[in-house]
Formats: structure tokens, C-alpha cells, sequence
């Protein structure tokens, strides 16, 4: 037409007229698609460009493209498309100090993808930190184990025949003298060879009636307690305990009063000689 620039034929010419009319004018004016005189020939470019491009490997965005533009990259070397998506090989036999919690798994993924690693990678990488973790967990074990029994070894010598009665006592006195909770932090510290003389020779002080009334007052603290806050309860006015004992038609009035007097022989024995 009259008026308008002429130009060589090309595959723009070919698409419909509604589809060149949406087309921006810098695309229209590009040369790497005006190159093409037809559809089939931008098809047969199209493909060659894609082999080049697969031959010569991936394309690394510009240190100044956004963070973003390193998405695909790390998505066609093996990334998961979220955090969540890490598979991780089983790791069996691991040592009871070794704690995976959910929340470090998530710790670990989100790092591990922020920074683009594979799933490969990642799975690598927490089986080389486990194994390496539980290897040093194992090792301490083993040469506390020996520690342990070479130093019982010397115990034995020295103590000779008392081996057994010495072992005994310091049993006796941590579980009778701490309880159970001092029991659970001492652990297997309790065999440690000094801890041993040194709980020995505490423990040899006492008699056996020492132990037993040590025995009796650490292992009824607790029950101890409890009969102290009901008698409490019994005698401290506005109480449920204390209205029933009050009411003298309460029908639980009877078992109370019993309750409290057996509660006060086991506390006051003496009062009762």
C-alpha cells in the first residue's frame, strides 16, 4: 500500500492478521525472527537453536540478573521444586545422643534449597554428617567402656574380697540417699572408678541401720508430702476435705476422719508410743 514501508517477506507475513496486529513492533523488527521467510523454516531454526543451546549446556544467568533467574538452573541440575521435596536415604543404627527433630530436617532444606542444592546432593551430605557424627558418638562410647573396665580391673585388685560388699554400698547409697532422680543423672558416670572408691568410702561411714533410715526418708518424701498437704487440707477451713470432716452428715465424713488418722501415725509414729 501507498504510504507504507516496504519490506522482504517474512514469517511475520504468514501468521494471521489478528496475531500480527498484537505482536509488539520490536518483535516484528527482530531480526532473529524477520530471518525467517516462513513458518517451517522458523520451526527447523527453532529446533537447531535448541540443540546448539543443549550442546553447549546449561546458560548461567549474569551476576547482575536477580536471584530469581537461578531457579531453572538449579531446578534442571536436580533441585526439588520446594524444600519439602528432599528425599533422604535411611540411616539406620544411629546413636540414641543423635537427635533428628523436624524442626532441624526443616532447618537443613531450607538452607540446602536457598542455596540450590540437588536432592542428591543434600542426601549425600546428611548421610556424611550423621555417619560422621554418630562414628565420634560411638568412639567416645567405646573408649568410656574401656576406661571403665580397666579402671573396675584396678578395683578389683584393690579392693580384693570387698569387690562385691563396696559395689554394693554405693548402690545402696545413691539410690538411698539421692533416689531415683540422682540415680537417672548419675547414669553410667556411677561406674566410673573414682566415683566408685570415692561413694565406697562415703558409704562405709553408715551402718546398716544408717542405710535403713536413710532408705526410709528418701524414698517417702514424696508420700511424705502428700500425707502433709492432705492433713493440711483436712484442718485448712474452706477446703472440700475440711467441709466434709465439718459436716456431720457428709457420707465421706467417716473415711476422712479415718484417712487423717492413719495419716498422722505414719508421719508422728512417736506420738503414738
Amino acid at each position: 500500500m501507498e504510504g507504507q514501508a516496504q519490506h522482504e517477506p517474512n514469517v511475520i507475513d504468514s501468521f494471521p492478521e489478528e496475531i500480527r496486529t498484537g505482536l509488539a513492533p520490536e518483535l516484528v523488527a527482530d531480526p532473529n525472527i524477520t530471518k525467517y521467510k516462513d513458518i517451517p523454516s522458523l520451526l527447523k531454526g527453532h529446533t537447531e537453536l535448541a540443540k546448539m543451546i543443549s550442546a553447549k549446556g546449561i546458560i548461567l544467568p549474569k551476576d547482575t540478573d536477580a536471584p530469581e533467574a537461578w531457579n531453572p538452573v538449579y531446578t534442571a541440575l536436580g533441585r526439588p521444586e520446594k524444600p519439602e521435596g528432599y528425599k533422604f536415604t535411611e540411616i539406620k543404627d544411629l546413636h540414641p545422643g543423635i537427635k533428628v527433630t523436624p524442626e532441624s530436617m526443616k532447618e537443613f532444606t531450607d538452607f540446602s534449597f536457598a542455596e540450590g542444592l540437588t536432592n542428591k546432593q543434600v542426601d549425600k551430605i546428611n548421610q556424611w554428617y550423621l555417619g560422621k557424627v554418630n562414628g565420634m558418638l560411638k568412639a567416645q562410647d567405646d573408649a568410656w567402656n574401656k576406661q571403665v573396665e580397666a579402671g573396675q580391673a584396678a578395683l578389683r585388685q584393690k579392693w580384693g574380697a570387698d569387690f562385691e560388699k563396696n559395689t554394693a554400698i554405693v548402690k545402696e547409697l545413691v539410690t538411698k540417699r539421692g533416689g531415683q532422680a540422682l540415680v537417672d543423672a548419675l547414669g553410667d558416670k556411677i561406674n566410673n572408678p573414682l566415683v566408685m572408691e570415692f561413694l565406697a568410702t562415703e558409704g562405709s561411714k553408715y551402718s546398716e541401720d544408717d542405710f535403713k533410715r536413710i532408705g526410709a526418708t528418701a524414698g517417702n518424701v514424696s508420700a511424705e508430702t502428700e500425707l502433709k498437704k492432705f492433713i493440711d487440707a483436712t484442718n485448712t477451713p474452706g477446703t472440700e476435705e475440711y467441709k466434709a470432716i465439718m459436716d456431720i452428715h457428709n457420707p465421706k465424713r467417716d473415711e476422712l476422719l479415718q484417712k487423717r488418722k492413719e495419716a498422722y501415725e505414719k508421719l508422728y509414729p512417736e506420738a503414738g508410743a
